[in-house]
């Protein structure tokens, strides 16, 4: 990734800190605010709608809109840490979500953006 705001965020969000994260999600669910931003989103109402989640981190958003009826997701974070540890999660609840590492690489979502939750 050539993003200057990027360098270093590997050392910032190591494979530790993340694992550490996931494993705190897993056991406890998603904090607080997370929680509060995925029930008002599914007030709305969420059902068949698409998802473009940038800087999702362990993907909680997508996990729980996913599961509230959100048709298609795409997460996009700068840290590989992150990427891993939101794919493994997405995997072990068998969901399926697009993933990307940079945001650029979305040209073709960018061009023919999908309606959007949110």
């Amino acid at each position: 990734m050539h993003c200057t705001q990027c360098q270093g965020i590997e050392e910032v969000f190591s494979q530790e800190y993340v694992e550490r994260e996931l494993s705190r999600y897993r056991a406890k669910g998603a904090p607080k605010t997370t929680r509060m931003l995925t029930e008002s989103l599914k007030e709305q109402g969420v059902e068949g709608m698409t998802l473009l989640d940038i800087g999702g981190g362990v993907g909680a958003v997508q996990h729980d809109l996913l599961g509230a009826g959100v048709e298609q997701v795409t997460g996009v974070d700068a840290s590989r840490a992150y990427l891993n540890a939101a794919q493994a999660e997405a995997q072990r609840r068998g969901l399926t979500i697009f993933w990307a590492h940079d945001l650029t690489a979305l040209t073709a979502w960018i061009a023919y953006p999908p309606r959007s939750v949110g």
